[in-house]
Formats: C-alpha cells, structure tokens, sequence
C-alpha cells in the first residue's frame, strides 16, 4: 500500500475478492453477466458480491475524504504536510476498519483476505499511470485492456467492473488536473496557503471515489435492465413492434459504455 504525496493522486483500491463461483487465480472476472450476455439464464444470475463489497469500499473512501473532523484533524498534525497527514489517517482508517461493517452485512468471512486492485497513479502532469510497469493509462483502454491477457489490469484477481471502476478514479483525478491548470477550479483561501492544499486534495480524492462509487452502482443497474428486457424478449411482451426493436439495440449495446 502506499501513501499518496502532494501533488501524486494514488488510488489505493483494496481490492475484491474471489466469493461466489471460483475464479482463476491471477485472471480478473466478471462479477455481474457477461459482457453481451444473451437470453435470461446468462442475463438475469445475481450479482457476485465482491462488487456489492467494493461499492461499499468506494463510499466509505468517499465519505473519509468529506469528513470535516478527518480534514481538521490531518491539519492539527502539522499543516505544512496536512495532505500526507490525511492519507496516513486513511490509511489506518482502512488497516483499522477493514471493511468490517460492509462484509458483516453482506454475510463475508471476516478474516478473509482480500486482493487489491493495482496500484494506479496520476501525476502533476495530469498523466495516469500503473504502478506495476509504468504504463500510460487512459479511459480510451476501456474495455479493450480485458482483450490483452498480458496487461496488467487483467491479472489481478478482481472485479473486472472494479478494474473499470479504478481506471475511472483516475480519470476523474486526470479531469481535475486539466481543469486546475485551466483556471476554471479556484483555490479556496480559507485557512492560508497548507489549508487550501490540504482542501484541494481531500476534495480530489472525495469525488474520485464518488465516480467510482457511481460507476459500479450504474454498472449494477445497466445489468438489472438487461435482465428486465431479456425477460421481456423471451416473452415477447411488448406493446409494437418498435418497442421490441428498442430492447433488441439493448441487447448489442457494450455492456461496460
């Protein structure tokens, strides 16, 4: 795991978890039905709840970085590396928590260990990159990135849908960046120069979880909607012709857009 400095966004994901169906060690998996998947009983099969859990995981990360008391609290250890402070307290506000609350209520071994994501980082140049071998990373590698057995996205045993998730983090932190050097994002001034840093940066990481969060719960509604209409196509129940052509275009449409 590791800390984020000033200036570097890491997104530390913690991971899914191999629960539900077996999967191949070291090969990401689906985590709701295929990409594409076709008539009920490949369209309408439950969730896995690794994404269940890395929902949770990505609200709760959101819900850190928004907490005021969290902020002030980074800021009494030593405003001058307040930003540092904060990701050192999250840090061991995830060692300490370990998506306890979460696993308890979606009925998960507490003592299991889970897999991270890997490790992804954007830079003061508004690059995203992973950490493993450096590579440049981008939204546009969605989905091709799952074609490459090589990549190293596609080696972790996770989610592949917490992949995505990830790589849309950072490109919320790619956004932010773009516009920072824009001028189109202000810097607060509250609290001096150590505050509006610590501020910008605790925002930063608070709405690259919200995308995050967000992603994985549209991902999950994108898929209850192709089970709905893949229950309508095998009954043929729709009011005109025009209606079952919709839910036909559906169908074909990629699941992870």
């Amino acid at each position: 795991m590791k800390l984020v400095r000033f200036g570097v966004h890491v997104l530390v994901a913690l991971g899914a978890i191999a629960f539900g169906a077996p999967s191949d060690a070291g090969a990401v998996f689906d985590c709701l039905p295929p990409r594409n998947c076709q008539g009920v009983a490949q369209c309408c099969t439950k969730p896995r709840k690794e994404l269940l859990l890395q929902i949770a995981r990505a609200e709760m990360r959101r819900d850190f970085y928004d907490s005021k008391k969290n902020r002030d609290e980074a800021f009494a250890k030593g405003a001058w590396d307040s930003p540092n402070n904060l990701e050192k307290a999250f840090t061991q506000f995830i060692s300490a928590h370990q998506d306890q609350a979460a696993k308890q209520k979606l009925g998960l071994p507490a003592n299991q260990s889970y897999p991270d994501v890997p490790d992804l980082t954007t830079h003061p140049d508004c690059t995203s990159s992973i950490d493993a071998n450096g590579a440049k990373l981008s939204i546009t590698d969605i989905p091709k990135m799952f074609d490459d057995p090589n990549h190293p996205l596609t080696k972790a045993n996770v989610c592949k849908e917490a992949v995505i998730a990830a790589v849309l983090h950072e490109s919320e932190h790619q956004d932010r960046c773009e516009a920072k050097k824009r001028g189109l994002i202000k810097p607060k001034n509250e609290g001096g120069w150590a505050r509006a840093e610590l501020e910008d940066s605790a925002d930063s990481e608070r709405d690259a979880y919200a995308r995050e969060a967000d992603a994985l719960r549209l991902m999950r509604k994108r898929a209850r909607q192709r089970c709905t209409t893949a229950k309508k196509l095998a009954e043929n129940d729709f009011k005109n012709a025009r209606e079952r052509v919709k839910a036909l275009n559906l169908m074909k449409q990629p699941r992870y857009y």
